[in-house]
């Protein structure tokens, strides 16, 4: 099965796997829940962190879905929002019941997070950006001007990844 099939499949199959799909991350909290207050913090741990690789996984096909949407004309604009929204949800819940349920034993981890998401969000504008300054910024100022502004973007990229890392 291709991502193309998954996500047509998903689309298709409308109110049942949008509610499974909302329900998941609460199902897979409840059981860590459960596993917390019988006394297996590990277990509970692991669930939890599944919970957030199917957060990320979701994002994953998602994106590579849209990739694939984008060489097909019309099928984005086809889609349902909730598409688009669901992943980020099931990642946002899954770190809440992370948060709820081990608060402050993975800050390290969740830290890094924080920051590769915010590298991922400054990446996404630079290419945003770059991408429509074209011609634009050649033509209304020199050749000096662009070369400086793109010195400018490295070193801003240099000083984010020397934060993330």
């Amino acid at each position: 099965m291709t991502v193309a099939e998954l996500m047509h499949s998903i689309v298709n199959s409308g109110f049942a796997v949008g509610l499974g799909v909302a329900m998941l991350p609460l199902i897979l909290g409840a059981a860590a829940f459960f596993t917390r207050q019988g006394g297996n913090r590990v277990l509970s741990q692991r669930l939890a962190n599944v919970n957030i690789a199917l957060g990320f996984f979701s994002i994953l096909v998602v994106g590579c879905w849209t990739l694939y949407a984008a060489t097909v004309e019309g099928m984005i604009g086809a889609t349902n929002v909730l598409v688009f929204l669901a992943p980020v949800y099931v990642l946002g819940s899954a770190f809440v019941v992370e948060h709820l349920l081990h608060p402050g034993e993975q800050e390290d981890i969740r830290q890094r997070v924080r920051k590769v998401l915010m590298f991922i969000s400054v990446l996404g504008v630079l290419y945003f950006v770059l991408s429509r300054l074209n011609m634009h910024m050649i033509i209304w100022t020199n050749v000096a001007g662009f070369i400086f502004f793109i010195a400018a973007l490295i070193g801003i990229l240099y000083l984010l990844i020397r934060k993330v890392v």
